[in-house]
């Protein structure tokens, strides 16, 4: 697999931007709610580390650079009480080993900042990062 450089990645802010397609937390008793009262998990760093982070990690997988293929990966995962990755998993994916180097990719990413309810208490926070391959 050959790393990828920044200009390959023309379109990463515009992916991790709408990183927020979707999200639904788990309050301290278990139950699922879908509230828009959630203090969203915060990548430690902020938005441009975490930019940075994907495309200093973010490899295009040699045989989808050989077919030219190119797409969007949506990987679903949760922020753990604790700010840890959990439950990772494609949801939807291009193939060609692209959605597992999506995949290893968001499994790597450090501890994030945990959300909070309205109340303030620290809920689970699941959510979908769409990743770009591009080829230029």
């Amino acid at each position: 697999m050959k790393a990828i450089n920044h200009f390959r990645f023309l379109s990463l802010i515009g992916i991790v931007m709408s990183m927020l397609l979707a999200f639904s937390a788990i309050s301290n008793a278990d139950e699922k709610k879908f509230s828009s009262d959630i203090t969203m998990p915060q990548y430690k760093g902020g938005q441009k580390a975490m930019e940075k982070f994907i495309s200093q990690n973010l490899k295009y997988p040699a045989e989808a650079q050989k077919r030219g293929i190119q797409g969007k990966v949506i990987i679903s995962f949760g922020i753990s009480k604790e700010g840890n990755i959990i439950n990772p998993k494609v949801v939807e994916g291009i193939g060609h080993g692209c959605d597992k180097e999506a995949l290893r990719v968001v499994k790597k990413m450090p501890k994030w900042k945990p959300g909070k309810d309205k109340e303030g208490n620290i809920v689970i926070v699941y959510m979908k990062l769409p990743i770009h391959f591009r080829l230029q």
